[in-house]
């Protein structure tokens, strides 16, 4: 189901994307697909993964962009999973070659906090980094177009 809904949410974004990074020397603009490394705690597992879509903000080394997070949660003891969607219009500030992205949830998602990356370019087409909002874990995004 979640592989489902991430290549809805890709080819959404794709849609919607700025043009193709091949028409700016820029290493962060771009759409883009993510996923961390799981993590939670004793209780619960998590995994997100989801789709970024980042553009030039209004000045030098800012940036806007529009986030689609899926978190799958499970429970540890008895298994149960549940997803959670939510959308999220964030902005990022590039500071000696590190993204630091801050998120605002775009509405109400019940149990869901506001996401927050550090990332670095890797190459062309791969960032990496962490997710700052859930205890520094890892996270990667792969370039769609």
């Amino acid at each position: 189901m979640r592989s489902k809904i991430l290549a809805m949410a890709i080819a959404v974004a794709a849609v919607s994307a700025a043009p193709a990074h091949a028409q700016t020397r820029d290493p962060f603009i771009g759409t883009w697909g993510f996923q961390s490394d799981d993590y939670g705690n004793d209780n619960y597992g998590a995994l997100m993964s989801g789709v970024a879509v980042i553009t030039a903000g209004a000045a030098a080394h800012q940036y806007k962009i529009k986030l689609l997070a899926q978190e799958v949660i499970s429970q540890r003891q008895d298994g149960q999973s549940h997803l959670l969607v939510a959308r999220e219009e964030c902005t990022g500030e590039d500071q000696s070659g590190q993204l630091t992205v801050n998120c605002q949830l775009s509405e109400p998602v019940e149990n869901y906090q506001p996401d927050a990356f550090a990332i670095q370019a890797v190459d062309g087409d791969h960032l990496g980094g962490a997710l700052t909002s859930s205890d520094g874990v890892s996270v990667n995004f792969n370039r769609v177009r």
